[in-house]
């Protein structure tokens, strides 16, 4: 009894592993293998420096607020820098700089932060930034920018359309 049980697991085992070894061989001969559609890459990591504001549209502040108020403005990808200072601008839609930031700290990982204050300053003696389009950047102390990042200042929703 005990040899007919063990040839009956082992045909079962045989006939198992045979179909096995058969659905590997058709799939690499089948032409179908060749037309299967190619599996989706995983998403890369932004490849280079990248800024990133933390609200795109800000709204605007109120000229008469004597508080700050920012938008923060992140960096990575900076790595080529990293523990170096940089230079941060914040220009207005005709190029006009408004906001300067003569030394920016790269950190050892490669990232780095601005903060762009909407409101009066009287630090800088800045009136609040008006409504409009900016472009914040980071450059080294001459040339060209390395990186950069819009953000459209709105003004606050009128009554009427709330």
């Amino acid at each position: 009894m005990l040899r007919v049980f063990a040839l009956i697991a082992l045909a079962a085992w045989l006939c198992l592993a045979g179909a096995v070894l058969a659905d590997g061989e058709s799939d690499a001969q089948s032409p179908a293998a060749d037309t299967e559609t190619t599996p989706i890459p995983e998403e890369q990591p932004a490849v280079g420096p990248l800024l990133q504001p933390s609200d795109y549209a800000p709204v605007l502040c109120d000229p008469g607020h004597a508080g700050f108020r920012y938008v923060e403005i992140r960096g990575s990808g900076f790595d080529a820098w990293t523990s170096q200072h940089l230079v941060g601008n914040l220009a207005d839609a005709s190029g006009n700089v408004q906001i300067q930031w003569p030394s920016v700290w790269v950190s050892p990982r490669g990232q780095l932060t601005l903060e762009v204050n909407l409101c009066t300053d009287p630090f800088r003696a800045r009136p609040a930034l008006p409504a409009g389009d900016y472009t914040v950047s980071v450059s080294p102390g001459s040339g060209a920018a390395i990186a950069s990042a819009s953000i459209s200042i709105m003004p606050p929703a009128s009554p009427a359309n709330q």
